[in-house]
């Protein structure tokens, strides 16, 4: 990781173990933005990831995971979470697996956008069919590629630029929502059924990422259990 001044002179650089423990770190630029883009807190040494701390020589945060196991409006256990048990330890980062996923708050690991799509529209009214659900998960994984990992583009996560408004970010995010979902309909009526369901993947991003304790509330950009409103909102918008 490095920082550069104006003239391209590199002025701070970090190089970080799989957990995020500083192997190295050189430079007179102070810098609080350290691991996967995270403040670090000088008084405690911690990595803040907004849901939660995380201490980065153990690799485990120091409170629990608040998306646990079990079902908090029916309490009854996820079978298909406990099928990894790796999402049983609710202290562990990124599903232990740091060299495959990155948790952008400290609540989700990249993985569980795919899996809030599987299970809204793996069953049900909403069904859809597996290479359906397939093309929407690349969808939104396309919407967190790099490409789109800065504050241009700060409403497909639902977030703001600085000095934003947070309404005016709203309108930006709903604009792009109608737009894919646009571009989900043209496609279908041209029997392209990927192009379609992937956009619709696209569009359906930001009503997860709006979930996150990071990013809820249009909060500012920083580089670094999906709602029912959001999928009812987006099946709305199909009819």
């Amino acid at each position: 990781m490095n920082l550069s001044d104006a003239t391209g002179k590199i002025v701070w650089k970090a190089d970080y173990k799989p957990f995020g423990e500083e192997k190295a770190v050189t430079g007179t630029f102070e810098n609080n933005k350290r691991f996967v883009g995270k403040e670090k807190d000088v008084e405690t040494g911690l990595n803040y990831f907004g849901a939660r701390y995380l201490k980065d020589k153990i690799g485990r945060f120091t409170s629990v995971d608040p998306v646990g196991t079990g079902n908090p409006v029916t309490s009854k256990t996820n079978g298909k979470m406990l099928l990894n048990p790796q999402k049983i330890n609710r202290y562990s980062y990124a599903l232990n697996n740091p060299y495959r996923y990155v948790d952008p708050d400290g609540k989700w690991p990249e993985q569980v956008h795919n899996t809030i799509i599987s299970r809204a529209f793996g069953e049900g009214k909403y069904k859809l069919s597996p290479s359906a659900i397939s093309a929407m998960q690349r969808g939104s994984i396309k919407a967190d590629s790099m490409k789109y990992q800065n504050a241009t583009h700060n409403y497909m996560h639902a977030m703001r630029m600085s000095g934003q408004s947070a309404e005016a970010a709203a309108g930006q995010t709903v604009n792009y929502i109608m737009g894919k979902v646009g571009e989900y309909k043209t496609s279908m009526a041209a029997g392209n059924t990927d192009k379609a369901y992937e956009a619709l993947g696209m569009a359906m991003h930001p009503l997860m990422d709006n979930t996150s304790p990071s990013h809820e509330g249009f909060q500012e950009w920083s580089l670094i259990p999906l709602i029912n409103a959001g999928i009812h909102n987006c099946i709305f918008w199909l009819k």
